[in-house]
């Protein structure tokens, strides 16, 4: 039943003084109450007051301002959101949706659903393949980098599985990467941008190969230089301690790629963790520390090189230490005066003949390392070393094949051979002079015929 009043057609009659008060008081009371009702419904419905908001919105803006905190790759905290990097140009920091969660367009879905069914059928050796699977996985992959950010979420999708095709020498030089996994980083890498550089971030903290850390690292390093260095030296140091840990095996993985990324991104403290891996990965380590921004590896080499350092490392710090003399001059000091106190045995010269004529260590099959050029396959030798499945290249460095290079390795030459009396000194220095002339000979007919890449 309705109680509004209907309006009249006649003309309304007044009410008294007395009941239209009394009608007031009515409403009053009645409008009141409801008011009451609902206040305290809404109270008791409603939930406590939180700060969470606020907090929420204060820890974003810091984490996009400052560089993600440094943690192991099994850290899992790091992984759980996926925020991009402040634009400097525009002084404001810009959160994005966390890219593993957004919608992925249809046409993006089917190029990962292309790739995702080939990955199984990139088993194998290069003959074993399919060329038109080769083909299509390619061309999946550029297209997806083609696709721009609208990809990226389905490359973290992809990622996320942990499913993985680890390829074959033949098969990483026709497709350009070790992996299923590392194609899609590449494709982050041409995509671009703050999304693509957080989405490696969110990859770094817990890749699956050494080969991945390594790529990462140096994509991270390319886009932002210095930005997410600590990240991808956290990540290094914490896969190192675990391999040291591990026991001795006759399948221990080849773990060059630590060794790498902490040799070319590492600092003063980096060269604790080198140190420490002495013991398994002699050669590696010591070409990490060699490889220290700013020499911040020499005094290590020099404390194995003493003679009477501990731990069998002394012969292969001095190799390192002859490789760095002619352009580090605390090694070219310590190598001269060793020299002149017959400090270096007899039987250690032949092992200083190679780094006396410029040959340095690079690890093989790298990721990070540029191999020299070299106009003779004859000056590369290639050298396996059970202990820690190390495997190494033994090469002419770029400096040494140049007039400039040559005379400095020449002159290294002829200090030592003023101090180092022995026999066996004498032989190796002489040999070791004799293949610079013969290298000088050929700087100086023109520019090395062989570029040596991956060989």
């Amino acid at each position: 039943m309705n109680s509004r009043p209907k309006p009249q057609s006649h003309q309304p009659r007044q009410p008294d003084t007395q009941q239209r008060g009394y009608r007031w008081i009515v409403m009053a009371t009645i409008i009141s109450s409801v008011i009451g009702i609902l206040g305290v419904t809404r109270f008791l419905m409603s939930p406590a007051p939180t700060s969470i908001p606020s907090e929420i919105t204060d820890s974003s803006v810091d984490d996009v301002q400052s560089p993600p905190l440094p943690g192991p790759p099994e850290t899992e905290s790091n992984a759980s959101t996926l925020e991009t990097d402040p634009n400097p140009a525009l002084g404001i920091s810009q959160v994005s949706e966390p890219a593993a969660h957004k919608p992925v367009p249809a046409e993006v879905q089917q190029v990962m659903a292309r790739l995702t069914a080939l990955r199984g059928s990139l088993k194998g050796k290069n003959d074993a393949v399919r060329p038109e699977a080769l083909e299509a996985w390619k061309t999946g992959l550029r297209d997806l980098a083609a696709m721009g950010a609208a990809g990226i979420p389905a490359i973290l999708q992809f990622m996320s599985d942990g499913t993985d095709v680890l390829f074959g020498r033949e098969l990483r030089a026709e497709l350009g990467h070790w992996s299923a996994r590392t194609g899609m980083i590449q494709a982050l890498r041409q995509i671009g941008g703050p999304e693509a550089i957080a989405a490696m971030s969110q990859i770094l903290d817990k890749p699956q190969t050494y080969q991945e850390l390594a790529l990462l690292a140096q994509s991270l390093e390319e886009a932002d230089p210095g930005q997410y260095r600590d990240q991808a030296i956290a990540a290094a140091r914490a896969q190192l301690a675990t391999a040291i840990a591990a026991p001795t095996s006759s399948g221990t993985p080849d773990i060059a790629p630590l060794f790498e990324v902490l040799g070319s991104y590492g600092n003063p403290e980096t060269g604790q963790d080198l140190e420490a891996a002495t013991g398994r990965w002699r050669y590696y380590a010591m070409s990490a520390l060699a490889k220290l921004p700013d020499g911040a590896g020499v005094a290590s080499l020099i404390r194995f090189a003493e003679p009477n350092s501990p731990g069998g490392n002394r012969l292969q710090a001095l190799e390192t230490l002859t490789e760095l003399a002619p352009s580090n001059e605390a090694a070219r000091d310590f190598l001269i005066a060793q020299a002149g106190s017959g400090g270096i045995p007899a039987d250690y010269w032949s092992y200083l003949k190679q780094p006396l004529a410029g040959n340095q260590y690079f690890v093989a099959d790298a990721v990070l390392t540029q191999y020299p050029p070299v106009s003779n396959w004859a000056d590369l030798q290639t050298i396996h070393i059970n202990a820690g499945n190390q495997t190494l290249y033994s090469i002419p460095s770029s400096a040494s094949q140049t007039p400039e290079g040559i005379q400095r390795q020449l002159a290294l030459i002829d200090q030592l051979s003023g101090f180092a009396q022995s026999t066996a000194a004498q032989t190796s220095l002489k040999e070791a002079r004799q293949v610079l002339e013969l290298r000088m000979q050929r700087a100086v007919a023109g520019p090395p015929a062989v570029i040596t890449d991956n060989p």
